[in-house]
């Protein structure tokens, strides 16, 4: 889902700024297509949907790379699969997804500016809701960074203590 709503957010803008500025709607409403073309121009733009969240998601795992050291990352790979599987349902997932439609929403946005004119009403509308998906990810990942630390921390003295155990044992 973080792969393909990023990309249908992005097309559906970009639809909704060439249907407002577009000077030959009627027009455009009469036109019929065929089935075939149709079914055509949905399949590409499904798989162009997928390719812009591809984008989205490859352009937020390269500035996640500047934003801390990363070290708490280790925890989808350290922690156990249960703690994993609640991390990701619970935090990741949703920070995922709010960091790729931010960046969906500034791509939209450079693009519906070069090709169109922004009207104030989109202006306005696509600046609040990627405000909203970044201070939501900025919040998701706080939170998911503390309890992935914890958890890494817990697994690491359980470890420790595992350790210890297995030496005086012997």
């Amino acid at each position: 889902m973080a792969h393909l709503l990023p990309g249908v957010y992005v097309e559906a803008i970009l639809a909704i700024s060439q249907i407002h500025f577009a000077t030959d709607l009627p027009k455009l409403a009469e036109k019929k297509l065929e089935t075939e073309i149709s079914v055509l121009f949905l399949v590409a733009a499904f798989f162009l949907a997928l390719l812009i969240g591809h984008l989205c998601d490859a352009v937020r795992n390269l500035l996640e790379s500047r934003w801390d050291d990363g070290k708490w990352w280790d925890f989808f790979v350290k922690a156990d699969p249960e703690h994993v599987a609640i991390i990701t349902e619970q935090y990741f997932r949703y920070y995922e997804l709010d960091a790729n439609l931010v960046i969906g929403s500034v791509f939209a946005g450079i693009l519906t500016a070069l090709l169109c004119s922004l009207s104030l009403w989109l202006l306005v509308g696509l600046v609040v809701v990627t405000c909203i998906f970044l201070l939501d990810a900025i919040s998701l990942r706080a939170e998911l960074k503390k309890v992935a630390a914890e958890v890494v921390r817990v697994a690491r003295q359980k470890a420790s203590h595992e350790n210890h155990v297995q030496e005086e044992k012997k």
